[in-house]
């Protein structure tokens, strides 16, 4: 999402060969500025909508511990967390949980 050539928001949505019915969406960022505007569950809304069409029953995203602003936006999208934690990346002190939202 844009807005005058600035880069407001950000996010994508993958759907790995196996299993067909899955997406991963990745990326989700809000430029600070533009937080609490709506934009990350605007384009949260727009990626759901596209699995919908694509008939995707399973959309999973990781939220990391401490983000509890996106972790309240995911919750509040029907996203449930499923105690499934993993390192943010390698030698990072910070993890990640995997949020599961079923349903198309």
């Amino acid at each position: 999402m844009r807005s005058a050539g600035d880069l407001l928001a950000t996010g994508g949505g993958y759907l790995p060969p196996e299993p067909p019915d899955v997406m991963t969406v990745w990326g989700m960022w809000t430029a600070p500025e533009a937080r609490g505007r709506g934009h990350g569950r605007a384009l949260l809304t727009r990626l759901l909508d596209w699995a919908h069409t694509r008939s995707i029953s399973i959309v999973e995203l990781h939220v990391t511990e401490g983000n509890d602003t996106a972790r309240r936006l995911y919750e509040s999208c029907g996203f449930v967390a499923t105690g499934e934690w993993q390192p943010l990346r390698e030698g990072s002190p910070l993890r990640v949980e995997l949020l599961r939202r079923a349903g198309s």
